[in-house]
């Protein structure tokens, strides 16, 4: 999908990350003192493809 239809990709992710940061804040809210976020695949990207999958997400 990354390289078939990266828009596609874009439009998941964006979605993901929404989740992701409700999910996370509400932790927090409920007293979670950290939270973290893994990116197991990070070193199987390109530097580019990293950029633009995945720490463009994390911010």
């Amino acid at each position: 999908m990354m390289y078939a239809d990266p828009q596609a990709l874009h439009l998941l992710l964006d979605k993901l990350a929404k989740s992701v940061t409700l999910y996370l804040n509400a932790q927090i809210k409920a007293g979670a003192q950290s939270v973290m976020i893994f990116d197991t695949w990070g070193g199987v990207l390109t530097g580019h493809d990293y950029q633009q999958f995945s720490l463009y997400y994390m911010h």
